[in-house]
């Protein structure tokens, strides 16, 4: 076979190569070489006619590894071609390496696990061509592999050296850059040169350390920078506001939106401190301002009048005189400040209202100021027709005690008894004190006598009716010149029962 294969011996011979011939050649040279043996036979030419066959059955017996020796030639021939005229990666060399393998017969199978289809085939047809190549075939395509894989090292070394030279030259660059933010600009264009990817690993991790560095140090410098730029803005905001005007309560709101405008402006120029020194001076200003307006607030709020709008105006009262409309325990004081004012207020209309009430029933001042006793304690006879007015009853009259009688009389509507008649005397119901109680109780059908239990039990009644929810929605709804004098005693106990609740939800805001 091998000396079959060498195109040296045969084709001075035969005219072509072997691998040339086809099945036609191979007849016609049986068919040759059989004449040439039956010539050398009627010679008597024994030697010759027993080579002539041998020869003739060698080349018979070699058509089939011949055309597998052909098929593995070819076979190979385009992986190796393949292989070498494939566009070099950085893989290259490896697929290099692994082709020579498959050339020497190892099994390379499992290192391909992974690969694209494309990569394998050259690589499994040398291997299976292998078997059937001669040695001086391999031989013949290792040198070319390995040719190959010489130029693409050398063609890296040169790279590298081109790259390492460019990466020096870049160096100088990164070295010398301003130290601002256009520097750091020129840095993230040099961190992205090409010429990285083809330096050593080596030199490639100096360039990159140098360059860190570098953007390490001007970033420094920047941030300290402009860390005192802040300090500087900082202490500029500190002495505006230690001079900051507050010199009526409205001004609280103004220094609390200058406040938060350099608290925002601080941000927006990268402070992240919470509490930094603006903040500080701004505290500490704002609570000595609380303090020092809480009296001017004061004053404002006895500007209030003595009315329904007034009671009206303290909702909000904080918000709207001082521009504060945040809950802060620091503005406490001025919440209950309201609350107080709302309880004069209110307090003032009650007694205005009460006043009205007791002449409307007829009562002078000094008939209201007699000591009655009520529910277990002593109270004026003034203030339980008002008390028991703002319940929901109504006095109609009032009768005092004639020269010749210790009899009062008060005709009232209630909830609970209705229109009747009221008779209370003089009694003494602890001891040596002397007050006015209730002893009789008569409507249209009839009259009942009341032990001083029963006073107290009417009195407790009366006192509690009439002021909830739903009888105060109703006053609320109704016209104000609509409202009879009861009406207007009961509504100012709802406002009264509301204010507290008012100043709390106005502390949650």
């Amino acid at each position: 076979m091998s000396v079959l294969a060498r195109d040296d011996a045969i084709i001075p011979l035969f005219g072509q190569s072997i691998f040339a011939w086809s099945r036609d050649d191979f007849r016609e040279f049986t068919a040759v070489m059989k004449g040439c043996a039956k010539a050398a036979s009627k010679r008597r030419d024994r030697t010759t006619r027993d080579s002539l066959q041998q020869v003739m059955k060698r080349v018979t017996f070699a058509q089939r590894p011949l055309a597998n020796l052909i098929q593995a030639r070819e076979k190979s021939e385009a992986a190796v071609q393949s292989l070498v005229n494939a566009e070099v990666s950085k893989d290259t060399v490896a697929l290099l390496d692994l082709a020579e393998e498959a050339l020497q017969g190892t099994e390379i199978r499992p290192k391909l696990r992974g690969m694209s289809r494309d990569s394998q085939q050259p690589l499994i047809d040398l291997l299976h061509a292998q078997r059937s190549l001669p040695l001086s075939d391999k031989e013949s395509y290792s040198s070319l592999l390995a040719a190959h894989k010489e130029s693409i090292q050398q063609a890296r070394l040169a790279e590298q050296e081109k790259a390492a030279a460019a990466l020096e030259t870049a160096l100088e660059e990164v070295n010398g850059v301003s130290e601002d933010e256009a520097g750091l600009s020129r840095l993230n264009e040099l961190s992205q040169l090409a010429e990285i990817a083809q330096a050593t690993p080596e030199k490639a991790r100096q360039y990159r350390e140098t360059v860190a560095m570098k953007r390490q140090a001007i970033q420094q410098k920047l941030d300290q920078a402009e860390e005192a730029r802040r300090d500087q803005l900082i202490e500029t905001m500190v002495e505006k506001l230690k001079d900051y005007p507050v010199n009526e309560p409205s001004d609280l709101g103004k220094l609390w939106d200058e406040g938060v405008a350099m608290g925002n402006e601080l941000r927006a120029q990268g402070e992240r401190r919470s509490k930094n020194a603006m903040s500080l001076a701004f505290w500490e200003r704002f609570n000595k301002a609380v303090v020092a307006m809480l009296e001017p607030f004061k004053k404002q709020l006895e500007q209030i009048p003595v009315s329904q709008a007034g009671v009206d105006q303290l909702k909000g009262a904080v918000a709207t005189m001082t521009g504060i409309k945040h809950n802060m325990p620091v503005m406490r004081p001025y919440h209950q400040a309201v609350q107080s004012r709302g309880t004069e207020i209110v307090g003032e209309m009650r007694q205005i209202a009460c006043n009205k009430t007791l002449d409307a029933a007829g009562l002078s001042s000094s008939e209201a100021e007699q000591p009655l006793w009520g529910a277990g304690n002593a109270m004026t006879l003034g203030e339980f027709v008002c008390a028991i007015t703002d319940k929901g009853s109504t006095v109609h009259e009032y009768d005092d005690a004639g020269f010749m009688s210790d009899t009062h009389t008060l005709k009232l509507t209630t909830q609970h008894d209705g229109f009747h008649t009221l008779k209370l005397h003089e009694g003494e119901v602890q001891p040596g004190k002397k007050m006015l109680i209730g002893f009789e109780l008569s409507d249209a059908n009839q009259q009942r006598p009341l032990s001083v239990s029963d006073w107290e039990q009417y009195v407790a009644v009366n006192m509690q009716g009439g002021g909830g929810s739903a009888d105060c929605e109703r006053l609320a709804n109704k016209p104000r010149n609509e409202l009879s004098m009861a009406e207007t005693e009961r509504i100012l106990g709802c406002i009264m029962s509301r204010i507290p609740a008012m100043i709390e939800q106005q502390e949650r805001r």
